[in-house]
């Protein structure tokens, strides 16, 4: 059993989940609010409802519920599920068709789920923004920077996914007396955002107990931020990407070595988070206190098979059996020395490589990046169902140092770049001879990265997505070979029923 973070601790409370199809809910907190903020631990139960919502469904400050899914899930949904990475087998059960097929429209759950639950979890942290800025104390002060960070990065996931959007501050609310706000392009967004990471960042702790967001989260986010600036604003601003590494590596950061990586991904990895370590920043789960079917547990449990051996080796009871990855992600693991390339069970050898019936779950191989086993290699058993304790890293240094290689390539920088790809190869046993260019640069993402929410992102820097592109994978645009799809899919629909609700937006090209 893990120790409960004292961000969770100061709740007094166990969130727990309902069925597959139904609410993960929150505890609502029932005290005024001025009860609530008159304690250091009200106010930090507060906080613990922002950084839980993006791991469980429902809101105790806000008492806002939007239904369906966690955010980690929808958002794991729509980063890797519309890729190369996933094929899922439970198409019309999990209402997955849309995304597999790259045909989703401004009505499909799971990108309503994102936007909503986007701006659920903004509207929390400005509420407790608004109500503890006034603080003098120092610690509180900390937790404003915490609750600013998290509406970075959720607001990070909307330029990401629909490249434009609402902007509600502290002072510029979502609610009965402000409902209709501006819409704001991508780059406003960009701007609010990097502004914010930029400003909060140098005062920001470095010493926060894990998993609160310290000071190298915020500059590790913005590197990611930076790295797609073209995308997202149409700037190049790899210089601010370099620097935000460069900032975030100076916080004492390592890279797990070869014999701990998997250690990344398994029940006991928060021993792996902080100075010294390798994960940055990552959301807690934990089976007995934070139950859910999203974060880690729809990773395990959706790649692992209803039954059979290879539940022995994830670490669970039983597996959902809903995703596989398609051959085209798997062929990126070829070389055997390559520790990454592991993580394709090919069972009892009756197992397909290609998928070519999408929902044949004997086709596509399975990921076993992460599990739900401690460092001594027992599974973590959880009594009352079966989901996972693994928790999910969000911001981990081989992504960072990934990050200012590629900005250092962008900008002519091979050599300066080359060593950083070097570092990362050199510790999983991969050759350090390549040729590097943009194909290698995707490649080493894709296997660095695997399943940690960032392959959409990835393919679009490099224009592998949506329009007139040379990549393809199964199921693709609706066929079995794959084929093209349209390009003003780079993004998603902004969905209809915020449309209805907001007269200032407007619909994304091509929807």
């Amino acid at each position: 059993m893990k120790k409960i973070p004292t961000y969770i601790a100061a709740m007094g409370l166990s969130l727990t989940l309902g069925a597959c199809d139904d609410l993960d809910q929150n505890p609502i907190i029932e005290s005024s609010a001025d009860e609530v903020y008159s304690t250091l631990e009200g106010t930090q139960s507060v906080l613990a409802q922002c950084y839980m919502s993006f791991v469980v469904n429902g809101n105790g400050v806000t008492d806002i519920n939007v239904g369906g899914e966690p955010l980690l899930r929808s958002l794991f949904n729509l980063q890797e599920g519309t890729t190369d990475a996933v094929a899922y087998t439970w198409l019309s059960g999990d209402k997955l068709d849309f995304l597999t097929y790259n045909n989703w429209n401004a009505d499909d759950q799971w990108v309503k789920y994102v936007w909503y639950r986007c701006y659920v979890i903004v509207t929390s942290c400005n509420d407790f923004i608004r109500k503890t800025s006034d603080s003098s104390d120092p610690e509180i002060q900390n937790m404003v920077y915490e609750a600013r960070f998290l509406r970075s990065l959720s607001l990070s996931y909307i330029l990401d996914l629909f490249g434009k959007g609402v902007l509600p501050t502290e002072e510029l609310e979502l609610g009965q007396n402000n409902p209709v706000v501006p819409e704001k392009s991508g780059k406003d967004i960009y701007n609010f955002i990097t502004s914010e990471l930029e400003e909060i960042a140098p005062k920001m702790s470095s010493t926060v107990a894990y998993p609160r967001a310290t000071k190298g989260a915020a500059y590790a986010l913005l590197s990611r931020i930076y790295l797609n600036s073209k995308v997202y604003a149409g700037v190049e601003d790899y210089d601010k990407c370099i620097k935000a590494a460069d900032n975030c590596e100076a916080e004492g950061y390592a890279l797990a070595s070869k014999d701990d990586y998997w250690k990344l991904f398994n029940a006991d990895n928060h021993k792996r988070a902080g100075k010294g370590n390798e994960i940055i920043f990552a959301f807690f789960v934990d089976a007995d206190h934070c139950r859910t079917w999203g974060a880690t547990t729809n990773i395990i449990s959706g790649f692992a098979p209803n039954t059979g051996d290879l539940n022995e080796v994830l670490g669970i009871d039983e597996g959902w059996s809903s995703m596989r990855a398609n051959q085209a992600f798997t062929d990126l693991f070829s070389e055997n020395d390559d520790i990454r390339s592991t993580f394709w069970w090919n069972g009892d050898g009756k197992w397909e490589k290609k998928v070519t019936v999408e929902d044949d779950k004997k086709q596509g191989w399975i990921t076993t990046k992460f599990t739900n086993k401690h460092d001594d290699g027992s599974a973590a058993h959880c009594e009352t169902n079966n989901t996972a304790y693994s928790d999910l890293p969000i911001l981990r240094l081989a992504e960072v140092k990934l990050n200012k290689a590629e900005a250092l390539y962008r900008q002519g920088k091979t050599s300066e770049a080359k060593v950083i790809f070097d570092e990362i190869r050199d510790r999983v046993g991969a050759t350090t001879s390549y040729t590097l260019d943009d194909d290698f640069i995707l490649a080493e993402r894709g296997r660095e990265m695997a399943y940690e929410s960032l392959r959409r992102t990835d393919l679009i820097r490099f224009n592998k997505y949506g329009g007139n592109v040379d990549y393809n994978w199964e199921f693709k645009g609706g066929e079995a070979e794959g084929k093209n799809f349209e390009a003003y899919r780079n993004v998603f629909p902004i969905p209809n029923d915020e449309l209805a609700a907001n007269s200032n937006l407007k619909q994304n090209e091509g929807y």
